[in-house]
């Protein structure tokens, strides 16, 4: 397929299962590229494949599910899409930091009170801004002086505190900081573009 070097398009899952792709494979699961699709119909699309592929249901034995983000960006004009399947987003203008929510949903969910579905948020960024894409192994990490969660404003607490430093540097060092001597929960990955 040709690939539109106009536009960088970025996926990034948090694999809440390790055996995910495992279960897959064995369930015989395959894939279709289909470049029409919207932001958010991927998502819907990914998750009507798993729900399919793995059998779930309310009884099912398999009750995983998967946050997700798709961002794409056009690099002509410099317009950011982006739908988030229990992930979120955060843009930079002028080292002022905006939360963009994605959809309460995940991908696989059978949770029956979860009928939300991924919608695709339009963001006109400007030369110098960035936005950052993340897993939930960020917010979800155990630390500080309380041993509690890091949570959604503590990060962006440390995104503000790392705009006034080496951004990249000063994140890693926040972080260690906040695990102290705490393990790491959960995979973390991080992706911060600047125009």
């Amino acid at each position: 397929h040709e690939i539109n070097c106009m536009s960088l398009k970025i996926l990034i899952v948090d694999e809440m299962h390790p055996s995910l792709f495992e279960m897959l494979d064995g369930a015989g699961f395959s894939y279709d590229y289909q470049p029409s699709l919207k932001r958010n119909e991927i998502l819907d699309k990914i998750n009507d494949q798993i729900k399919h592929s793995l059998k779930q249901n309310s009884s099912a034995s398999v009750q995983d599910s998967v946050d997700m983000s798709v961002a794409v960006l056009n690099s002509e004009t410099n317009e950011l899409l982006f739908a988030g399947a229990n992930s979120n987003l955060f843009t930079i203008r002028n080292n002022k930091i905006e939360l963009i929510k994605g959809s309460k949903c995940t991908v696989g969910s059978v949770q029956e009170h979860v009928t939300e579905r991924p919608i695709t948020t339009s963001i006109k960024l400007n030369k110098q801004d960035a936005f950052i894409l993340y897993t939930d192994g960020i917010v979800d990490q155990i630390g500080g002086n309380k041993n509690q969660k890091l949570k959604r404003s503590g990060f962006q607490h440390m995104l503000e505190t790392a705009l006034q430093d080496s951004f990249l540097n000063s994140l890693s060092t926040s972080m260690d900081a906040w695990k102290l001597n705490q393990e790491q929960v959960d995979d973390i990955t991080l992706i911060a573009y600047k125009l």
